[in-house]
């Protein structure tokens, strides 16, 4: 999860560049939204957090909090600036694809977008909270079954199990890191690097123009 990285790496990127739009992809129970809801809370930052089936409920009124219950393809359209963005939401090539080309219309220059899970297991395999919201055309054929490291194909044996996962591992439009790459070659104005811990925090800075 995010909360992993977020004292080394999320905090220190929003405290130094004075973030003040934030934006968080996939709350579930909310344990990174609360490390980032106080951080919005000491520099003053509006911060949205953005998951269609989360129960989480802040204990403290925040004005400057909005949960948007919808998923991430929808409501990112309704936000206009986005200094930084948190995405750990759906795992899979389409879904964050698109999102990072919501969130790239809207992010400005000097601004951060985080992303876990770039590696093993999903780096190179769709995983599918809601496949019917994945068009067919994208949608590999999935199982819920588990990942074991090494094995391109699901097992019954493995990690993450419970969920829907793509049959195989690799091949185009299939994982996080690859949507990452694909949408890198449409847009060359990102610097782009992964923290290599668990399972991948890849980090990509939009700069300047001619940078």
């Amino acid at each position: 999860m995010a909360t992993y990285f977020f004292e080394g790496h999320i905090k220190p990127v929003i405290v130094e560049m004075s973030y003040r739009h934030i934006v968080e992809i996939g709350v579930a129970a909310g344990a990174n939204t609360v490390n980032l809801l106080q951080l919005a809370q000491e520099v003053d930052a509006f911060l949205y957090c953005i998951d269609p089936s989360t129960d989480f409920e802040p204990d403290t009124e925040y004005q400057r909090l909005l949960i948007v219950r919808k998923p991430s393809l929808q409501a990112l359209k309704t936000i206009k600036q986005i200094d930084c963005a948190v995405i750990d939401g759906d795992h899979n090539w389409y879904t964050v694809y698109n999102e990072l080309k919501l969130v790239g219309e809207r992010l400005v220059t000097g601004g951060t977008v985080f992303l876990h899970d770039v590696l093993w297991p999903y780096g190179r395999r769709d995983m599918y909270y809601e496949p019917k919201r994945v068009p067919r055309k994208y949608r590999h054929p999935y199982q819920k079954m588990g990942i074991v490291q090494g094995k391109m194909w699901l097992s019954r044996d493995g990690i993450n199990g419970e969920y829907y996962n793509a049959a195989y591992e690799g091949g185009s439009c299939n994982g996080v890191l690859t949507a990452i790459e694909d949408f890198l070659r449409l847009n060359q104005e990102y610097a782009f690097s992964i923290v290599q811990a668990e399972h991948g925090l890849g980090v990509l800075q939009k700069r300047p123009a001619g940078a």
